[in-house]
């Protein structure tokens, strides 16, 4: 029996620590009854957290991340003996087709349509938008579900097929960039600057853990940020703080920030 309290000793925050003890019991079962787990898909910091609880077990099993292509934000994990050489890929791609030309379609509408038909974010990787179809990674075992379940994305029909991974389009998501001015690095002044807030509302979304950066939960007001840091704000969206642009005459920071469509 994995002693789970222990491998999850080092994690803060408690909503990451529940997905890690979940997904030790894959461990657990793996050991247990020399077969094949897979896990949900989980986000990069996830990853990093379960990776380093995987690598304590390598002398028993050996694991695989799948999420379309190298450079996919959210992965799931394929969990084995070591002695397992031939694992099958586990995800396929959902590809809605529709005209979304007269109806603007982002990967929140995207998301909450999944959603509104029963499909847990746990279930879903990356989701891409492109100028007349979406296409979306999901877990392979929800393939024939959701395919005869959604039928639309916000006010467009869509009609949807499953194909092979390997057909996936990469579509880079569409950002603007701006120049800003903030008294310090700290996450609750480029929240608040970001998404035109006040300094006191933005520390309580902070403090009422609503925001992460690089995915990672942040609860305290008064973090720096470094550059190259992705911001995501729980019912506001997401920015990216690119660079530091140097001082104002007033001595403020400019920054550069980076805004999602």
């Amino acid at each position: 029996m994995i002693d789970k309290n222990k491998y999850t000793s080092f994690i803060k925050d408690e909503e990451t620590k529940l997905i890690m003890i979940k997904n030790m019991s894959k461990i657990q079962g793996v050991q247990k009854h020399f077969d094949i787990r897979k896990t949900d898909f989980m986000n990069p910091y996830e990853q990093k957290v379960f990776i380093s609880i995987l690598n304590a077990f390598s002398e028993e099993i050996s694991y695989k991340s799948f999420g379309g292509s190298e450079y996919s934000e959210r992965k799931l994990f394929v969990i084995y003996p070591n002695y397992i050489l031939d694992i099958q890929i586990p995800i396929k791609l959902l590809r809605l087709y529709g005209n979304f030309k007269f109806e603007k379609i982002s990967h929140r509408d995207c998301l909450g349509a999944l959603m509104s038909v029963g499909i847990g974010r746990e279930k879903i990787g990356d989701i891409y938008v492109g100028n007349d179809s979406v296409d979306i990674v999901i877990d392979e075992d929800i393939d024939n579900y959701i395919s005869q379940n959604i039928s639309s994305i916000r006010h467009t029909s869509v009609k949807a097929k499953i194909l092979d991974i390997t057909d996936i389009v990469i579509v880079d998501a569409k950002t603007t960039s701006k120049i800003h001015s903030v008294s310090s690095l700290r996450i609750d002044n480029i929240i608040a600057e970001a998404f035109n807030l006040s300094r006191a509302i933005a520390t309580n979304i902070v403090k009422a853990n609503r925001v992460k950066v690089d995915y990672e939960p942040i609860l305290n007001p008064a973090k720096n940020i470094e550059k190259n840091s992705l911001i995501s704000v729980k019912g506001y969206g997401r920015v990216k703080f690119i660079s530091e642009e140097g001082i104002s005459k007033k001595g403020k920071y400019r920054i550069k920030l980076e805004f999602f469509e």
